[in-house]
């Protein structure tokens, strides 16, 4: 089961925008040796203002049987296919019901329009750097739908431990649990340390 949601949003924000500017440091020893290096400065302004970014089928997943953080990674589902509900789809196959209602499903769908929002307060921010200090958001024009996916859930168990995994039924697309070798990652360091200290003694030597 998902919820699927529309949004105009309208944001007045607070901020602040950075210019970097290149300071030069110069250096003179004892023996008269000058040394130069560069370095960024950073010089802030203040700004507001407002802008305005439309949501078209933010997608939120209205089961709980796993983690959203695994299933977001099925899409996307390409949502131009759906068809009206019909019992004969889902002939031999288990469907879950809803466990996410409406309102809870639009607070989720709220977060995951939060960054669109925020990149587009830097993009009017301008500048080299940006600062949000605040932001107020209104939502107008909301529209929602209902409607199933095809996930194919499974599980396998390993040294004790059960990792999920899930399809997206119409793309194939994989998401999942896995274990790792602490003994592979640890060999893996220690390769790319001793190839590093490799490149150093040859430069070294040069």
């Amino acid at each position: 089961p998902y919820w699927t949601y529309d949004a105009n949003t309208f944001t007045r924000y607070s901020g602040s925008y950075g210019i970097d500017r290149v300071v030069t440091d110069t250096d003179t020893d004892d023996e008269g040796n000058t040394t130069t290096t560069a370095r960024i400065e950073t010089d802030w302004y203040p700004k507001s203002g407002a802008v305005s970014v439309p949501f078209d089928d933010v997608v939120v997943c209205a089961s709980k049987s796993l983690p959203h953080d695994l299933i977001d990674k099925l899409e996307p589902w390409g949502l131009e296919d759906l068809r009206p509900f019909d019992p004969a789809f889902l002939s031999g196959f288990l469907t879950e019901r809803k466990a996410i209602e409406l309102r809870d499903g639009y607070t989720l769908a709220q977060e995951k329009m939060d960054p669109e929002i925020h990149t587009a307060i830097c993009r009017d921010l301008g500048g080299d750097r940006q600062r949000v200090h605040s932001k107020s958001v209104a939502y107008s024009d909301i529209m929602f739908k209902h409607f199933l996916c095809p996930v194919w859930m499974s599980s396998f168990r390993y040294n004790d431990t059960v990792y999920r995994f899930a399809v997206n039924g119409r793309t194939g697309e994989l998401s999942g649990e896995r274990p790792y070798s602490v003994a592979k990652l640890a060999a893996a360091v220690l390769t790319g340390l001793a190839i590093l200290g490799s490149v150093a003694y040859i430069l070294s030597q040069q």
